[in-house]
């Protein structure tokens, strides 16, 4: 037997029923695991802050938001920017590690295809030249602010790999 799980939480508010009824017109009642996935994020942290002794309401109703925007957004249309700026604000934090582009479009639920040509024409850049083009931008700030210098083989005869391309600080 298949086990079934069901994350929700219950939210009451002088918009509460015009939310649900424009999502039940919108979507019906059921929404498809791939935007449950999406809005899954929002609804542990808001889990979190409703767990914590000092609540904070301000974030609740940032991750009730969240969540009544990827419910009703839904999976097809997120993408088109949302997914895109957190994929880019992943690889910014991440930049000085090796990140394939398969591993970062699983974590969108795309495929690695699909979320390279999203990528390219949200961002204005291939995933890996974003990458390269963060990672430049850093090496640049190093050189300028401190007394690191710049080594170069003239020996080196093998192209280099493009994910061999790190900077370490």
């Amino acid at each position: 037997m298949d086990r079934v799980r069901f994350d929700w939480f219950h939210f009451s508010g002088g918009t509460t029923e015009a939310y649900v009824e424009y999502l039940y017109k919108l979507r019906g009642p059921l929404f498809s695991q791939a935007t449950s996935l999406l809005a899954k994020p929002h609804i542990k942290e808001l889990m979190k802050i409703l767990k914590s002794s000092n609540s904070n309401e301000h974030m609740q109703a940032l991750h009730i938001q969240g969540i009544l925007t990827y419910l009703s957004k839904g999976y097809d249309q997120i993408y088109n920017g949302t997914i895109m700026t957190d994929a880019s604000r992943y690889l910014d934090k991440h930049y000085k590690e090796n990140v394939p582009v398969d591993e970062l479009a699983s974590q969108f639920i795309l495929s690695r295809y699909h979320f390279s040509r999203e990528f390219k024409r949200e961002i204005g850049s291939s995933p890996h030249h974003y990458l390269l083009n963060r990672r430049l931008i850093e090496a640049k700030q190093l050189l300028a602010n401190t007394d690191m210098t710049v080594e170069v083989d003239g020996h080196h005869t093998e192209p280099v790999q493009e994910d061999a391309l790190l900077i370490v600080a």
